[in-house]
């Protein structure tokens, strides 16, 4: 081997070339699109037309980010100019990646690494711009991201530019959270914790759905939980005095009921609150997943806020008006605080009169249990019917 060492050398450098190429043609692979139809041409052209008008607005956009304390009022005027120019193009973007529209469509633009340029225009947009500019720009951000696990890695890089803007459009940077970490586990364990903080402390001035659902999201990406976050989310929870929307007691369900008739007149107020409601009370159920024992307890009563007692639940259960996916969010809370407690097996149904009373009620509902004329029941449930029940109700 040592007289003929060059030659192996020569070899080696040979196959490593070898596979080097077949690595680049295998990544050159993945981010091939091909596309078939009649309307193939034309969507190509479409997408290259709109990135080339994008790219151009980010770049005079960026000439006019200057690094100096003064900036002239001319710099101000023009650079709004620029914005202006920059609504119809992210419209146009949302249109192509909307539901409506073919999933290829999405697919080609997620291709063409859009997402960086939408990432540029956001670090280039001012922290304190109110206008639509802002939002439609998250808004394309997160439809980019869907089913993109390198492109939402990349947006968390740039995770100073959404803290930046998360002051002026709150709603819009978690609106983009959620789509980041919904469906990527690695990117929801490594969360930083300041993050969890804020989202905290937008939720304690305002129990919007948005803030709640990415809290959730962070704690079970992928329908997994992630125990640190659980642990985190009740932490600052508790820092900040975040009190969820539960409608415990009388007169808060009374309120829920005057909510609920005006969402069933498509209101506003209305259907924000029951969204509210909805997210507090499947918020309050990821906490408690995979037997946290802790939160568990202080759903129970431990914490007076975030409790909901069995004489709730029944008369959340019994509460016909609620929607139905506030109904199966009030289920979800009882068997995560009341019933998988003991290593996940609801074995205490009869150890508890109350609890029984709730599964009957929802039992009534749907037509189980015989009832009298004064609506009474007639017969019962058995344990075995109770589990049954819970794995199939609503």
């Amino acid at each position: 081997i040592t007289s003929h060492g060059p030659l192996v050398v020569d070899a080696f450098r040979l196959l490593v070339r070898t596979h080097r190429s077949q690595a680049d043609l295998h990544a050159a692979l993945v981010d091939t699109l091909v596309l078939e139809g009649d309307d193939a041409r034309e969507l190509s052209a479409a997408a290259d037309s709109l990135t080339k008008a994008l790219l151009e607005v980010a770049n005079v956009m960026q000439a006019y980010v200057v690094e100096r304390n003064e900036i002239k009022e001319s710099d101000l005027e023009g650079r709004l100019v620029v914005i202006r120019q920059l609504d119809p193009l992210v419209l146009e973007l949302l249109e192509m990646i909307g539901d409506s529209a073919p999933p290829v469509a999405r697919k080609l633009l997620q291709r063409k690494r859009v997402h960086r340029i939408m990432l540029r225009l956001l670090r280039c947009l001012p922290a304190d711009y109110h206008e639509t500019s802002v939002p439609i720009c998250y808004s394309a951000l997160a439809g980019l991201c869907d089913g993109a696990p390198d492109i939402q890695a990349e947006v968390v890089t740039h995770m100073d530019v959404l803290i930046a803007h998360l002051d002026a459009v709150p709603v819009s940077v978690s609106m983009l959270l959620s789509a980041v970490y919904a469906d990527n586990l690695d990117l929801a364990y490594s969360v930083d914790e300041s993050l969890i903080d804020q989202l905290c402390q937008l939720a304690k001035a305002e129990l919007h759905a948005t803030y709640l659902i990415t809290l959730r999201v962070l704690i079970s990406p992928c329908s997994q939980t992630v125990r640190r976050n659980q642990n985190l989310v009740t932490k600052h929870m508790d820092k900040h005095e975040v009190a969820p929307n539960l409608c415990s007691g009388p007169a808060a369900r009374k309120i829920r009921q005057g909510h609920t008739v005006a969402t069933a007149g498509a209101r506003g107020r209305g259907k924000a609150f029951i969204n509210s409601y909805v997210a507090s009370l499947e918020l309050m159920s990821s906490t408690m997943q995979e037997l946290n024992l802790e939160n568990k307890a202080r759903c129970r009563g431990l914490s007076p806020s975030l409790t909901l007692t069995l004489k709730d639940l029944e008369a959340d259960v019994a509460d016909r008006s609620l929607p139905p996916r506030a109904r199966a969010a009030v289920l979800k809370f009882l068997q995560e605080a009341y019933i998988e407690t003991d290593g996940g097996a609801p074995s205490t149904f009869l150890l508890h009169p109350e609890l029984c009373s709730v599964m009957d009620k929802m039992a009534r509902d749907l037509e189980l249990l015989e009832v009298d004329s004064q609506g009474s029941f007639v017969s019962r449930l058995g344990t075995g019917e109770r589990v049954l029940l819970l794995a199939v109700f609503p």
